[in-house]
């Protein structure tokens, strides 16, 4: 059984300071439905061409295709867990791939 009655402290860092500290290839995001508010919040979001993560669009409070157009320049890939529930890979299309 899970104890919901403990409360858990946690460090919340925004995903601009990370990134303007350390450039990233890659972020595995699994936020479980701050998705879209984490990815609006962020200016250097288009600064790593490759994300992958858990989408939870019953929590987000916004459609699929409103959390795309924050992806613009990014072709999707996306597997259905549930109707509401995908894992989502995103890649910046203007990404040059190694020979």
């Amino acid at each position: 059984k899970r104890d919901d009655s403990r409360e858990i402290v946690v460090e919340a860092v925004a995903l601009d300071e990370i990134l303007s500290k350390q450039p990233a290839d890659l972020i595995k995001f699994d936020v479980e439905g701050a998705e879209y508010d984490l990815f609006a919040a962020s200016r250097l979001r288009a600064t790593c061409p490759h994300y992958i993560g858990e989408m939870h669009y019953d929590l987000i409070g916004h459609t699929r295709e409103e959390f795309l157009l924050l992806f613009a320049g990014y072709a999707s890939d996306e597997r259905l867990l549930t109707p509401m529930r995908s894992i989502i890979k995103l890649t910046l299309v203007d990404v040059a791939v190694p020979a």
